[in-house]
């Protein structure tokens, strides 16, 4: 199958990503009150000055979200937080970046007191070995989350705890003492149970970017920044955190393949008899319409049986989101189809989803032969059956007929 082919990541993003917003619409993040304090910092700096500091600081910062907000804290103070958001109002961020970077904005205090530094002895190999650990060059959020988690493999074999090998590190003048408040402040905040730090999405998006150019940058949809049902992430945050490059271009291509399908003018049927065609069977406008939704059900459940797959069964919802990341479906088409809030509503009855459909594209709607009106009508009818229970179809299922 076309969508199963195996891709390969042969360059890896090792140039410098780009961080400025070219997908999204409406933050979520710029309520009245947030938006009162961009104008405050946009006024007080000057919005050249934001955009120039943002910009300097991500060269200097290595894509590494510590060091980047270290450096705007320098210069704005306890002014960071509205400077992010006056950067994402005027496109320079994206509300993924404001997620991972108020994350880290929260734990980083400068200037602070001097800590005092302990004597230590007696250390075994294996402790020396691991306090080694925060000699690294890593992002700083990386050094946590790997020496964290080093930590709970070996912590029977080792004689302090994690907050004490902070101390230890800064102690051997492995980290300097900013950076070990902040990794206490990370311990404290429970930062060991984050997926992916902003790094991370940078690299993710890079890659997407190299195997698949966007046609056109000037997109934006507001679907995008949505949260999730039962979730504290926008379709893109859980987009990121939940899936890897390969698995976003094979769910992207679904989608590409159930569009080009509906798009075309012709689908034809061969029956072969002894080798040699018998019969062409062309298929009616309804009949490539049922037949388009009918391949994209058994294309998703081969999907999900799909090593890339494992233990991951994504929806109708995910595949759309993929789609629009990679630039296979417009901004225009994504939010054509969430705009119609009574489809998604779980107040509505299927009946009365049905009737939204006919008030908005015309036409009498029958309810198991929709009318083919091409993909945004198609994806309001996916969206139905999403929203009514039918977003998993049976995995086991891969008959097509």
């Amino acid at each position: 199958m076309r969508f199963l082919t195996l891709i390969l990541f042969s360059v890896f993003a090792i140039a410098e990503a780009e961080i400025k917003n070219v997908r999204e619409g409406d933050s979520s993040y710029l309520t009245d009150e947030k938006l009162r304090e961009v104008s405050r910092v946009q006024h007080q700096y000057g919005l050249d000055d934001l955009s120039q500091t943002l910009n300097k600081s991500y060269s200097n910062s290595k894509s590494c979200s510590v060091n980047l907000i270290k450096d705007l804290r320098l210069k704005y103070g306890q002014d960071v937080s509205a400077v992010l958001l006056a950067n994402r109002y005027n496109d320079y961020l994206d509300d993924v970046s404001l997620f991972y970077l108020f994350k880290i904005e929260k734990n980083i205090t400068l200037n602070n007191r001097p800590i005092k530094k302990i004597k230590m002895s007696n250390l075994s190999t294996q402790e020396s070995l691991y306090l080694e650990r925060f000699l690294s060059k890593d992002c700083l959020d990386k050094i946590f989350l790997s020496t964290y988690q080093d930590y709970q493999q070996q912590k029977n074999n080792l004689s302090f705890s994690y907050k004490e090998a902070i101390r230890f590190a800064y102690s051997l003048d492995y980290i300097s003492s900013d950076d070990a408040v902040i990794l206490e402040n990370l311990r404290k905040n429970k930062f060991h149970l984050e997926r992916l730090t902003w790094t991370d999405y940078l690299k993710k998006q890079k890659n997407l970017r190299l195997q698949q150019p966007l046609k056109n940058e000037k997109e934006r949809s507001s679907f995008m920044t949505q949260k999730v049902a039962g979730s504290d992430f926008s379709r893109r945050i859980y987009l990121y955190e939940n899936y890897s490059e390969v698995q976003i271009l094979l769910m992207a291509n679904l989608v590409k393949s159930f569009k080009e399908r509906l798009d075309s003018m012709k689908i034809e049927l061969t029956v072969f008899k002894d080798d040699q065609p018998n019969e062409v069977i062309a298929l009616e406008p309804m009949e490539r319409f049922r037949f388009s939704t009918k391949m994209l059900r058994k294309e998703m459940n081969y999907l999900y049986i799909n090593s890339f797959f494992e233990n991951q069964k994504p929806d109708y919802e995910d595949l759309i989101t993929a789609a629009y990341e990679v630039g296979f479906v417009t901004a225009a088409e994504v939010d054509q189809v969430y705009s119609l809030e009574d489809v998604w509503s779980p107040k509505k009855t299927l009946m009365e989803k049905i009737a939204v459909y006919a008030r908005f594209f015309g036409g009498v709607v029958a309810v198991a032969i929709p009318q083919p009106y091409g993909f945004v009508p198609a994806l309001v009818i996916i969206a139905i059956e999403a929203s009514i229970g039918e977003k998993r179809p049976v995995v086991d299922d891969t008959s097509l007929f």
